[in-house]
């Protein structure tokens, strides 16, 4: 009788091993993919912010060539 639950709580530590190893490569998979979000969102900032200095140039262009200031 011990055998078997020796057997058993063999099992149930090697079951607990690849859920806690799943678990962290999830885990991993997450940080990954939150990192790679922020670059997104931190690349969009970084074009919006060109894209509204372009046109806050043009439009002193304009006002610079017409004489308004």
């Amino acid at each position: 009788m011990p055998d078997a639950l020796l057997c058993r709580a063999e099992l149930a530590i090697q079951e607990a091993r690849k859920l806690r190893d799943e678990r962290d490569a999830l885990d991993l998979n997450g940080e990954l993919i939150r990192t790679e979000c922020r670059r997104a969102l931190l690349a969009s900032y970084m074009v919006r912010t060109e894209v509204r200095g372009y046109q806050e140039d043009k439009e002193q262009g304009r006002q610079l060539a017409t004489g308004a200031d």
